[in-house]
């Protein structure tokens, strides 16, 4: 009997190992984008623990081990067929999912940083940038779908169509509500603008390399920046007597210059970066952020996590995953098209997380993980 209750032990462990190496590499992920050897392994490694466990004496633990595993062996055989079909498409089916992937983090974006917010506190920078990438989006879209279609064309087309209009309208209706604002809740108005943008670039430089960073986005908290200082000046001038608009034009102006010359030492580390160097900063800046999810959010209660830093982590993890596409585009690499896949997953991953954790603090949703 101590035999057989301890076979039966190992067999459910290799049935809980598989199953987690699923939830971690296939679980919620797109199948095109999926290791098939791998799948098949983990079809192959089960089938062998299905037969054992069939091969012990009848139970309770043995049946419901079994039935287990007979159900996850049938999931493997049919997501191995499942993944095969969705890659059958080629290397246009490949872009089609890479394109549909990028539409799909720019609705994350603004869900996250516009939906339910006040208007006039949004940042317009960032809402420029998701216009203009849903515009390279939208002419890479069409250009392929002259050439090829299918299911994920169609669907990313309508979604960065609609969220194309979405989002300039959006823009539009920032500035009004803006225009709205007395000169006395303007001026407040932009300190507040002004200090989102300071913590962008707390949140995205301090105390990280230089060489891992995205220059773009530097230069947009400069853009903004600049966009804020232009009408503390001209509310400034209808209020000349505004207790705190002198100094926060000062601090502007003072971080401006400051941003100014670290984006020229950002763009110089870049430049004197050899192309292996710059993926393996990238690899190693995508791993601290995985360490601080790690830290802040795995295996804790959804009710007590801090939304907004989950939401840091997405934004984070975002310059990394975009930075590791361009280079993508650029130069074919093994290295760092494999970190660009771990970070992509781990991206949708924490997306969803995002969600889950929103869902869980306003109590629609089981807390616990």
């Amino acid at each position: 009997m101590a035999a057989t209750s301890s076979s039966l032990a190992d067999l459910r462990k290799k049935v809980n190992d598989l199953n987690a190496q699923y939830d971690s590499f296939f679980a919620g992920q797109p199948r095109i984008s999926r290791d098939v050897a791998l799948m098949d392994s983990l079809r192959d490694n089960i089938r062998p623990v299905v037969t054992a466990l069939a091969a012990l004496p009848a139970s309770k633990d043995r049946d419901e081990v079994l039935d287990t595993a007979r159900k996850n062996l049938a999931l493997y055989e049919t997501e191995s067929k499942s993944i095969r079909e969705a890659q059958s498409g080629g290397p246009d089916a490949l872009e089609a999912h890479r394109l549909s992937t990028w539409a799909g983090f720019a609705t994350r974006r603004y869900v996250r940083h516009f939906a339910g917010k006040s208007r006039a506190t949004r940042d317009l920078g960032l809402l420029s940038e998701l216009i203009e990438d849903l515009k390279h989006l939208n002419e890479d879209l069409s250009s392929l779908s002259q050439e090829f279609t299918n299911a994920e064309v169609t669907d990313a087309r309508t979604t960065v169509e609609n969220s194309l209009k979405l989002y300039q309208d959006e823009r539009t209706a920032i500035q009004e509500a803006r225009g709205r604002s007395t000169p006395e809740e303007l001026a407040d108005l932009l300190a507040q603008v002004a200090n989102d943008q300071f913590q962008i670039y707390q949140e995205h430089f301090v105390g990280k390399s230089r060489v891992s960073r995205r220059p773009d986005l530097l230069q947009r908290v400069i853009n903004s920046l600049e966009g804020v200082l232009d009408l503390m000046q001209s509310a400034g001038a209808k209020l000349p007597g505004h207790a705190h608009n002198p100094r926060n034009i000062e601090t502007v102006t003072r971080q401006i210059a400051f941003y100014r010359s670290e984006l020229e030492e950002i763009r110089k580390a870049r430049q004197d970066t050899k192309f292996p160097d710059l993926v393996g900063a990238l690899g190693t800046a995508a791993n601290e952020i995985f360490a601080e999810y790690r830290k802040h959010f795995a295996g804790q209660d959804r009710r007590t996590r801090d939304l907004a830093l989950l939401s840091k982590l997405c934004d984070q993890l975002y310059e990394v995953a975009h930075q590791m596409d361009d280079l993508d585009r650029v130069r074919e690499d093994e290295m760092n098209l494999h970190n660009l896949s771990i970070v992509l997953d781990n991206l949708r991953f924490y997306e969803r997380e995002f969600d889950e954790v929103g869902k869980a603090q306003a109590g629609t949703s089981p807390a616990a993980r």
